[in-house]
C-alpha cells in the first residue's frame, strides 16, 4: 500500500505482468493508462499512515479525514 501527497491510497501488487496475448486497449479505452498492477485507489484527505493485512485482505488508513477500513480483496 502507498499514501501520497495526491490525497490516495493505493494498493500495488507488482508481481503482475501483462501477458503478451492479452487484447491491445482500443482507442477509446478508459483504462488504457491505468497500470495493471494498481489494484486499488481510495481518496483520504491528507492521508498519514497505511496498512494491509495479507491473509485477511484488509486495508486501513488514516488522514485528515479520520480512519478508513476495506476490504480490498476477495481470498475465497
Amino acid at each position: 500500500m502507498a499514501a501520497s501527497a495526491d490525497n490516495s491510497v493505493t494498493l500495488w501488487d507488482l508481481s503482475v505482468e501483462l501477458d503478451e496475448e492479452e487484447r491491445p486497449f482500443t482507442q477509446g479505452d478508459r483504462m488504457r493508462d491505468v497500470p495493471a498492477q494498481l489494484l486499488f485507489v481510495h481518496h483520504e484527505k491528507d492521508p498519514k499512515e497505511v496498512h494491509f493485512h495479507a491473509q485477511t485482505g484488509l486495508s486501513f488508513a488514516t488522514g485528515a479525514d479520520g480512519f478508513s477500513a476495506f476490504k480490498t480483496i476477495s481470498l475465497s
